[in-house]
């Protein structure tokens, strides 16, 4: 009998059927659940995953893992969760999802929002986002612009250091904003821009 792995039992398993169905109701679904394992250390996440698959998700796994990892190395989380959605996320919908990452900008959100968006976005376009440098890259030019150009002189090394300066940078540019608008008695926003995080028609 196999040895259930830390944190499995907290998870939900997951019927892959289930997934397929609930697609069109709840695109998010597979994507949520890969989520649940951000509590597990990431040289166990795939095992916990793996552990709590069954019936159709359970024979994907059995007759795909070869070739998901033709090495026969250790399986990476990043690969298990671009094989997984690929699998059973209709093409449409990934297609829409990595399409709004490719275009998605800061527009008249905040700084925290649109890091927010970036985070739930990437996992469908994992080949975009694969690595630090690619997801600094993304942040940055999708800011509003007189943030951006104050991060292009800092050059921010983590992608926490980007987040943390871009903050710091739209902390005098909201004050000044709120200014304007005591001032004015009506609001005065810094720059124009999109009012969802949509891609463009």
């Amino acid at each position: 009998m196999a040895t259930q792995p830390a944190n499995a039992a907290a998870t939900q398993p997951v019927d892959a059927v289930v997934i397929q169905l609930a697609n069109n109701s709840q695109p998010d679904r597979g994507a949520s659940w890969l989520k649940d394992f951000r509590r597990c250390l990431d040289e166990h996440k795939v095992t916990c995953a793996t552990y709590v698959l069954q019936k159709d998700a359970e024979v994907w796994w059995s007759d795909n893992k070869q070739s998901i990892n033709p090495s026969e190395g250790i399986t990476t989380w990043e690969t298990f969760k671009e094989a997984f959605l690929k699998y059973y996320y209709p093409k449409e919908t990934r297609i829409k999802k990595q399409q709004e990452f490719n275009h998605l900008t800061q527009g008249d959100h905040t700084v925290d929002q649109y890091d927010q968006e970036c985070m739930r976005l990437r996992r469908f376009a994992p080949s975009l986002a694969d690595t630090e440098e690619k997801q600094i890259e993304k942040f940055v030019l999708g800011l509003n612009s007189k943030i951006r150009r104050m991060l292009e002189t800092f050059n921010p090394k983590t992608y926490e250091e980007a987040l943390r300066t871009a903050k710091a940078v739209e902390k005098p540019l909201e004050e000044k904003k709120l200014e304007l608008t005591v001032v004015t008695g009506k609001k005065r926003p810094i720059e124009a821009g999109p009012t969802e995080f949509q891609p463009p028609l």
